[in-house]
């Protein structure tokens, strides 16, 4: 097995050290990283880094296939994807860091903004699908919000199609593919979490265009393309909706767009 957190670390090292070029935003997430592990034990932080609830979430996603492009051709294992070091970063941040009592997770909004073709949906995909199964959240609502159609689709689509690849995982999960959402509500699902398990419970995933129905309780909100939404309305909605939730995330991945007058920008 891949020892993820060495490539993590060597990432880290090459962020600090200058080999690896990178913006100020990169290098600050990198250096909070670093000054939180100092502070840890500390009486007024209240976080540990949990390097097994990191490198969980980096093996659930390099257990799927590539769905589109050269990639995805190849036979057997050799199309599965393969996680990049900033990646594995990107992942470990937003899993790893969890309260040292509660062991919730510390990090509940998420802002992604890089260049295109930099495989945002693809990372996306796999954060849905693990917390429609494996977030421990009885009855996961995971939502794709944009504000057109085709945009929602851009995540679910793929996320559909490796869970659809991928017959173990639907078979491990309880996970059965529909039209338009996934539902995990098979009975006989072989999953375990802390030994315990598992239970179809009507978990789903499913893409929405504009704001949900007042009673959605989302307990993973994955807003695509940020730099398109012409207001705030979509993310509070999902926000406000997310009370009921222990550890609820919302994802905002995106492109820089041009619009210095949008939510995005601001």
């Amino acid at each position: 097995m891949t020892n993820h957190l060495a490539d993590i670390n060597a990432y880290i090292d090459a962020v600090m050290t200058g080999k690896r070029p990178a913006c100020k935003w990169e290098r600050l997430a990198v250096e909070r990283h670093i000054n939180d592990m100092d502070r840890e034990g500390d009486a007024d932080f209240p976080y540990v880094f949990d390097i097994d609830e990191a490198q969980r979430i980096i093996n659930f996603g390099e257990f799927f296939p590539h769905v589109k492009g050269k990639w995805a051709a190849r036979i057997g294992k050799e199309n599965r994807i393969k996680l990049e070091p900033w990646q594995k970063f990107n992942f470990a941040m937003i899993f790893g860091w969890v309260h040292a009592e509660t062991r919730l997770r510390r990090f509940r909004i998420v802002y992604w903004c890089v260049p295109r073709k930099n495989a945002k949906s693809v990372k996306a995909s796999i954060i849905g699908l693990y917390m429609l199964t494996e977030d421990g959240e009885y009855g996961a609502e995971v939502y794709c919000g944009a504000t057109t159609e085709r945009q929602a689709w851009e995540v679910f689509r793929p996320a559909k199609k490796m869970a659809e690849k991928q017959i173990a995982f639907r078979r491990q999960y309880g996970v059965t593919s529909h039209a338009k959402k996934l539902e995990n509500d098979t009975a006989g699902a072989k999953a375990l979490r802390n030994g315990e398990p598992r239970r179809a419970d009507g978990g789903r995933f499913e893409p929405v265009i504009g704001k949900p129905g007042d009673g959605a309780s989302p307990s993973c909100a994955i807003l695509d393309e940020v730099h398109e939404h012409p207001d705030d309305t979509l993310y509070d909605t999902m926000l406000t909706g997310m009370g009921a939730r222990e550890q609820p995330l919302l994802l905002m991945i995106t492109t820089a767009g041009s619009n210095i007058a949008g939510p995005c920008y601001a």
